[in-house]
């Protein structure tokens, strides 16, 4: 182990070391080169976010969105609502409804057909 860092050391010595002027050079190099590839992917989203969209719209999906959240109107106001209709089936075919409106709460149960 000593010996295998005494020969790293020795290696160490042998390395050929960049100046302050072409460190500087290289960093400036690599910043440019950073930049210009975020220039382009940023230029390149926003064409194939274009092109998506487009296609979307010519082709059409059926659903209509508001806004880009992605909801409809009627989903936005149901999320804003003060009464919350919630269905459920147990496993014995009871169908189970409760309505929530502000503080209060209904349950009813009607057996499924």
């Amino acid at each position: 182990m000593i010996r295998f860092i005494k020969g790293a050391i020795r290696e160490f010595r042998h390395v050929v070391w960049p100046t302050r002027k072409e460190t500087q050079k290289y960093f400036s190099l690599v910043l440019a080169i950073l930049v210009a590839f975020w220039v382009y992917l940023f230029i390149a989203s926003n064409i194939f976010s274009e092109i998506i969209f487009g296609l979307k719209n010519i082709l059409g999906t059926g659903t209509q969105v508001t806004g880009q959240s992605g909801l409809t109107e009627e989903e936005i106001d149901a999320l804003f609502s003060d009464e919350v209709q919630i269905e459920a089936t147990t496993a014995s075919g009871t169908v189970i409804e409760n309505t929530i409106s502000g503080s209060e709460e209904t349950s009813t149960d009607e057996t499924a057909e």
